[in-house]
């Protein structure tokens, strides 16, 4: 994947991470699965998962396999567009990328 790729979220969202670990107004996005078309996804940047801070990366609820593969940061549209309005997404988007290590 690289910046700007376009992706089709679809099939089982069904994560692998225990739904307890996971804020309570996201949890049924882990177990539904998702319609073909329903939401789009444009990849916004992408780095070493080996920066990741494990911790930091925990904290704001990043799961990666430290030192392994890629850490990818989707804009996620549904049908009427963003699913994050602009400002929160910059706002998560700078928290997750300020979990990455120099």
């Amino acid at each position: 994947m690289t910046e700007g790729d376009e992706v089709e979220l679809a099939g089982p969202s069904a994560s692998g991470i225990d739904p307890g670990e996971i804020q309570p107004r996201f949890r049924n996005l882990a177990t539904q699965p998702l319609e073909a078309g329903e939401f789009t996804a444009v990849v916004e940047s992408v780095h070493p998962a080996a920066l990741l801070d494990p911790a930091a990366g925990s904290a704001c609820h990043v799961w990666a396999r430290h030192g392994q593969g890629d850490l990818v940061v989707l804009r996620v549209y549904g049908a009427a567009g963003p699913v994050v309005e602009d400002a929160r997404f910059g706002e998560m988007r700078a928290i997750v990328e300020g979990a990455l290590q120099p």
